[in-house]
């Protein structure tokens, strides 16, 4: 690139970083300065909130699971001893 090349997208580039800042400039004149939040941690809250419930809803079927599985165990001790198959046959 030429020295003409250089400097003209040097300057374009000071000219875009210059308008990003005084853009956000003027919004915060407007809207007020940001919460200091990002919106980043704000949207894993709301992320957080829809799953919440899906991970009480996964909880109760493990619950649910266990509960069965103690059943079937008493169940089949009460039975007694299961007699053995042998898978060979």
């Amino acid at each position: 690139m030429t020295p003409l090349g250089l400097g003209i997208s040097a300057s374009v580039a000071v000219l875009l970083v210059a308008v990003v800042l005084l853009e956000g400039r003027r919004q915060a004149r407007i809207y007020g300065r940001g919460s200091g939040r990002s919106a980043t941690a704000t949207g894993l809250l709301e992320l957080q909130r829809h799953l919440e419930p899906e991970r009480k809803v996964e909880i109760l079927l493990e619950e649910t699971l266990l509960e069965e599985r103690r059943d079937v165990d008493s169940t089949r001790q009460s039975e007694g001893p299961s007699p053995h198959v042998d898978p060979d046959r």
